[in-house]
């Protein structure tokens, strides 16, 4: 996962260096606005703060639900859900 805006020096032919944005024109990929940022999967996925908090997680569960809606299976998927998502939150806030 990449926080954006993601900036890097960059040495000019000249010589100097300047800050470059490397993904200046980025988008979200759900809605469209303005990314804060950026996982690189096979391609890079570009989501917004709304999406990630009100689409992500109904992806989410349309993914780990099976074709039986089992609850039991509902509660593990759950657990391991809310695992990972804490895990994230403890990496970005320590990054």
């Amino acid at each position: 996962m990449v926080r954006l805006p993601f900036k890097v020096d960059v040495k000019n032919p000249d010589g100097t260096e300047e800050e470059q944005n490397l993904y200046a024109d980025a988008k979200c990929s759900i809605c469209g606005g303005e990314p804060n940022a950026m996982w690189g999967g096979r391609e890079p996925i570009f989501v917004c703060r709304t999406c990630a908090l009100e689409i992500l997680p109904r992806l989410i569960a349309d993914a780990i639900i099976d074709d039986y809606r089992n609850y039991e299976h509902f509660l593990i998927y759950r657990r391991k859900a809310k695992t990972s998502f804490l895990e994230g939150v403890t990496k970005a806030l320590h990054e």
